[in-house]
């Protein structure tokens, strides 16, 4: 448990979670009223509440997708790291403040098109496809939910959905503003342009003593050396505990019998069912069974459908209920089971005939694979012990050195590292792993202070002290002369420049030639193709493409090339009006406009109501949730 609630953040959160985000439907900030009322609401917008356990839930269950769509599992404090619980409580609250409109008109729905909307979802249909009760209270179960929570759950759902439709469907779109995109996005320029390089400026000589030190003083933020933290660092890691773990051939024969299913194709069953409410139905049915009656004539007395309950060959995972499948498939071919009480109701099987699997991978096939799973495996179990007696020896008032030595773990003295992670050279710190939630740790703690463990992707855990604060000061003008000097050329050069591409075009709008001016600078001039406002170009740069969509026909302009090292000095030669949309381009425009406005008018109607009812929030028990402790 101790090791749970002490694991961190991993970088490689970050790479899939941005990407997994979509998920959120809220786009509105929470900046309401914070209060507290007690432990029973979590928010309250209007006459609405927002219970602790319906936050908790839908935080659970969001989670759990996210893991299941990255392939890895994600922590609590990862998610809030990158806003989950933020985003799930800003989803309550817009979806509550609709709810309280839709109570304040009187708006409500039948029990039958709850109950329709029930029966026709996908999610709920067994094997034949129809609604099926068991896969309705599975999915319910895995979600955490009862019934009576769901159907008013979608009771809740259908009438706000019903009112936001009511403001967001079958918007009419002018075609005045569909011409307009048209024109936005299929408008097209063309440029005559030259280059005007850095070079034009000439030479820029070295600044003096008296220049060199107004420069420094007047840009102290690009000349200050930054806080730098010595710190001690114990580090444990699979590799580590890796090296002291031995497997025995007799370990990979115990370990391959284990999981033979893993390296075999599973058998498969052709299994009939009979699912009960009535457990005493199940028994009496059982009894008929035992007389020697045919199970499908049964099944056929008792109400059920020759499809439902003969579900032909079928895998172990084919049935939900873990009691069920266990017993299913351990039964011998042609036996019938007594009623098994499964989670929600009691079920007879037979199993018709078997299909016995097949070992795809013999034990010489997967030895190594098994060895290198087993050390790892091993290697996780010896992690955690270790993890949990260094806590207990830091409890005990150990120092990380000496726990270090007593376990013959490594304990690193690094040099002393910035918040990007460098040494006073500038270079990146490679005594330890570092990661980013270590460096910030490391700089929101201080000398003396015991602080919790920081997990590094890949099971790494560094538990660090720091030992000494080296404050940030401003550089000598001896220590930052080198670079000093070259910003303050780099800075010449492009005011020079600017000054100069200015000059060019003041004589432009004076009526002289581009031609001519690009050749007393030594420059050739050059024509772009026509083209478009999100059209990228390989020489003119974003910038003098806004610029192009401004100015006037004959306008000129002036940007920075993207490597600093130049301007783009143009005119404006030609403008191109975008054709009439054809009928399925203008369908698109029309739908794409349509989102737009449709998104526009939610927003703007959640706000209204958002500031109409007011939001509280309960900060101690959102406090309580999020685990943090006052």
């Amino acid at each position: 448990m101790l090791n749970q609630l002490r694991k961190g953040a991993g970088t490689w959160v970050a790479k899939i979670f941005i990407g997994l985000l979509v998920i959120s439907f809220a786009v509105w900030g929470i900046a309401d009223i914070f209060t507290g009322y007690g432990n029973r609401v979590l928010a309250k917008v209007g006459e609405v509440e927002i219970s602790p356990q319906e936050y908790e839930r839908i935080f659970q269950n969001q989670l759990r997708r996210i893991s299941a769509q990255s392939g890895r599992v994600i922590t609590a404090e990862q998610a809030r790291t990158f806003g989950l619980d933020r985003q799930v409580l800003n989803s309550l609250i817009t979806n509550a403040a609709v709810s309280s409109h839709a109570r304040e008109l009187g708006l409500g729905i039948s029990d039958r098109s709850i109950r329709d909307e029930i029966v026709k979802s996908p999610v709920f249909k067994g094997p034949d496809g129809k609604f099926s009760r068991l896969q309705f209270e599975e999915v319910l179960r895995n979600n955490n939910m009862n019934e009576a929570t769901y159907v008013a759950e979608q009771r809740v759902g259908a009438v706000r959905d019903q009112l936001v439709l009511a403001l967001s469907s079958d918007l009419y779109v002018p075609q005045s503003m569909r011409q307009s995109m048209n024109r936005y996005d299929n408008d097209t320029r063309t440029l005559e342009y030259f280059i005007l390089p850095t070079t034009s400026v000439g030479k820029i000589e070295n600044p003096d003593e008296k220049t060199q030190q107004d420069f420094l003083n007047s840009n102290k933020q690009l000349f200050t050396a930054p806080e730098y933290r010595k710190t001690g660092v114990l580090t444990l890691s699979p590799e580590i505990v890796k090296q002291s773990i031995k497997v025995t051939d007799e370990d990979i024969k115990k370990d391959y019998a284990a999981r033979i299913d893993q390296f075999s194709i599973p058998g498969k069953r052709h299994i009939r069912r009979m699912t009960f409410i009535d457990r005493e139905k199940a028994r009496e049915a059982r009894r008929e069974l035992e007389g020697g009656a045919d199970f499908m004539a049964v099944a056929k007395k008792y109400g059920f459908r020759e499809k439902g309950t003969d579900l032909g060959f079928i895998d172990k995972t084919d049935l939900f209920d873990p009691k069920v499948a266990n017993m299913a498939f351990s039964l011998k071919e042609g036996s019938i089971s007594q009623p098994i009480e499964g989670s929600f109701s009691s079920v007879i099987v037979q199993v018709v005939a078997i299909r016995p699997g097949v070992i795809q991978k013999k034990l010489a096939d997967v030895r190594e694979e098994i060895r290198t799973f087993l050390i790892k495996e091993r290697a996780l179990e010896k992690l955690e012990e270790l993890h949990d007696t260094i806590e207990d020896e830091r409890a005990g008032g150990k120092s990380l050195k000496d726990i270090a030595s007593d376990l013959q773990l490594k304990y690193t003295i690094a040099p002393a590292i910035d918040r990007a992670g460098l040494d006073m050279e500038g270079k990146k710190v490679t005594a330890f792993p570092v990661n980013a939630a270590l460096l910030r740790a490391i700089f929101e703690s201080d000398i003396g202070v015991d602080n919790d463990p920081v997990e590094n992707e890949g099971g790494i855990v560094n538990w660090f002290e720091v030992l000494q604060v080296i404050p940030e000061r401003l550089k000598t003008l001896a220590e930052t002369r080198e670079q000093l000097i070259k910003i303050w050329k780099e800075r010449q050069k492009a005011s020079r420049l600017s000054k100069l591409g200015n000059a060019i075009l003041a004589d432009l709008r004076k009526g002289k030639k581009l031609h001519d001016l690009a050749r007393k600078h030594g420059a050739k001039i050059l024509r772009t193709k026509p083209f478009k406002r999100a059209q990228e170009h390989d020489d003119i740069p974003a910038a003098a493409v806004a610029q192009s969509f401004v100015l006037p026909l004959g306008g000129v302009g002036m940007s920075s090339l993207p490597d600093g090292k130049g301007r783009v000095i143009f005119r404006l030669v030609d403008m191109g009006t975008a054709s009439p949309p054809g009928k399925e381009q203008d369908k698109l425009l029309r739908e794409r406009i349509g989102r737009s406005l449709e998104n526009d008018i939610v927003a703007q109607y959640v706000a209204s109501l958002r500031k109409s009812y007011g939001v509280t929030i309960n900060q101690p028990v959102l406090q309580r949730l999020n685990g943090v402790t006052q």
